[in-house]
């Protein structure tokens, strides 16, 4: 990375806790550091056309830092989010990825080479997250375009999904056709109600 690539947002409502943090990746170039203390203004900051990250500081009631993560992420999903954490808790890191959270390590011991070694790691994720979805939606388009009739379908036979080029040359809507197994479109016939005959 070069100059000052990434805008890390450090989330704390503790100043102490976020300059003791924001030490560790200050001699990183790649770095842009601010402090926000407020979930609102959090939220409100966050752009769309820039390359962030927020690290959130899980130094209060962890009730809290989950509901205020939930609402950062409700607005900004795309935003990749590092909880760094006093508390050593299976199902707090559980709750924290399942909101959302790129990572979730803990503060104890924490070196500037391991928190730089976790924000390149979110920021890697994030990065293939992203590409993968963009290939997704190409995938999805090109589907829908293609000119012949694709069925998806599962290891037992049973069709997932179709195009609506496949839907046309049946001429049977894709609810008909989905749910059953490829067999019974090549092994008889079906009717425009989807029952094989």
């Amino acid at each position: 990375m070069n100059g000052r690539d990434v805008n890390i947002i450090i989330y704390s409502q503790d100043f102490g806790d976020a300059n003791a943090v924001g030490s560790l990746l200050a001699g990183d170039d790649a770095f842009s550091l601010s402090h926000i203390d407020q979930i609102d203004e959090l939220v409100g900051s966050l752009a769309d056309d820039e390359r962030q990250l927020v690290i959130m500081l899980a130094t209060m009631d962890l009730r809290r830092v989950l509901a205020e993560m939930s609402q950062l992420l409700g607005v900004h999903p795309e935003t990749p989010v590092l909880v760094i954490t006093d508390y050593y808790s299976d199902d707090f890191a559980a709750e924290c990825f399942r909101l959302g959270a790129a990572d979730y390590v803990p503060r104890t011991g924490l070196s500037a080479e391991f928190l730089i070694r976790a924000v390149n790691h979110c920021l890697w994720r994030d990065t293939v997250i992203h590409d993968q979805m963009e290939r997704l939606r190409d995938y999805r388009m090109f589907f829908r375009i293609l000119p012949q009739g694709v069925l998806v379908v599962d290891r037992k036979g049973r069709i997932l999904s179709c195009n609506p080029t496949t839907e046309r040359l049946l001429g049977i809507s894709s609810d008909k056709i989905i749910g059953r197994k490829s067999i019974d479109l090549f092994a008889g016939s079906l009717n425009e109600d989807g029952v094989v005959y």
